[in-house]
């Protein structure tokens, strides 16, 4: 069981990571890769085009260097996966950038607001917006606890966690949020900026080679393929110490908060031992929470191991089910721990 999350946990990596493979690409002008996982990469593409996905996300160069990329405000598209092809969905970005409805700055004296960071997992990826998990925790908040609740999603798919943080600090922070619920995982402490580089250096070498468009995408695939199993591996050889390292930067938010702000590390969907240590730690130490979605919260937690949780087994982002899932679980922690409901 240990060695089956492990290669989930390895597959969803490379999925985030193929998001900004097709950055790369609409940064530089050039078109976006064709890209099916598969146990064997190395794919036949023109054999196979009735099974790649058709609509990409529109994504913007940042002007921000952490950031360094960001969601196309007030953009509307369709989105049939990346990797392989999904069920065909509407993203419809708000003026602010982020896969939501749009909300106002001044929050209203009688709301509870909850902003959520995260990545693919958080904006929805595969599913429709009301499908996603924070769009299903704001309804089960308000048919259930007294008051009126309001959550906003700023979630880019890709985003390691400089890239949350920052986006929490210079976007989420001043919709006034009584409660912050930061979504990592694994792929987090992979910093995107440097993965970006080593992209580019394979890139450069493979666009030199007299062979086709299709044939340079699909080499192109198999070398980033073998960096990202470099760095997962890496990640994961990771001491707690070394975790908690990495992880400091999160004790930083601090600096930024209201005193009254409520934080919960939401650990949720995929991870490994050191990492859930150094994420209660820290929340330990600085008297935040740590929820972890693969811990029964009434009878509930999220299993990667039933496909009726995830889109497709070439793409194990949440379903419908499993982000409603991930909506229970999370619901039940905050009922349990919280005075927010």
């Amino acid at each position: 069981m240990r060695d089956f999350i492990k290669l989930i946990l390895a597959i969803v990596s490379i999925l985030e990571i193929f998001v900004i493979i097709y950055l790369i690409n609409k940064i530089t002008n050039t078109t976006g890769y064709f890209i099916i996982f598969q146990n064997e990469p190395n794919l036949n593409v023109e054999e196979n085009e009735d099974l790649l996905p058709k609509f990409s996300l529109q994504f913007i160069p940042s002007n921000n260097s952490i950031l360094m990329y960001e969601l196309m405000p007030n953009s509307s598209q369709y989105f049939d996966g990346y990797v392989v092809k999904l069920n065909m969905t509407k993203v419809k970005i708000n003026s602010d950038g982020f896969r939501d409805v749009e909300h106002s700055i001044e929050k209203l004296s009688n709301v509870k607001r909850i902003v959520i960071i995260g990545d693919s997992n958080e904006f929805g990826w595969g599913v429709e917006l009301e499908d996603s998990y924070p769009k299903v925790l704001e309804r089960l908040l308000n048919i259930n606890c007294n008051g009126s609740f309001e959550v906003i999603s700023i979630a880019v798919p890709g985003y390691d966690l400089w890239q949350k943080l920052e986006i929490l600090k210079i976007k989420g922070l001043k919709y006034n949020p009584d409660l912050i619920i930061l979504g990592l995982g694994l792929d987090d402490l992979e910093n995107s900026s440097l993965l970006l580089e080593k992209y580019k250096e394979v890139d450069k070498e493979i666009d030199k080679m007299n062979i086709s468009e299709v044939r340079k995408k699909i080499i192109k695939t198999n070398k980033h393929l073998e960096i990202m199993k470099e760095e997962d591996e890496k990640v994961m050889k990771l001491s707690t110490q070394e975790t908690l390292s990495l992880l400091s930067e999160l004790k930083n938010l601090k600096r930024f908060l209201e005193k009254n702000t409520t934080i919960v590390l939401w650990d949720r969907i995929f991870t490994y031992p050191n990492f859930d240590y150094a994420l209660r730690e820290i929340a330990e130490s600085e008297g935040w929470y740590f929820f972890a979605s693969f811990e029964k919260c009434n009878g509930e937690f999220y299993d990667t191991g039933n496909i009726k949780n995830i889109l497709n087994p070439q793409d194990p982002h949440p379903s419908k089910l499993g982000h409603k899932l991930l909506a229970n679980i999370l619901f039940c922690n905050i009922k349990k721990h919280l005075s927010i409901c």
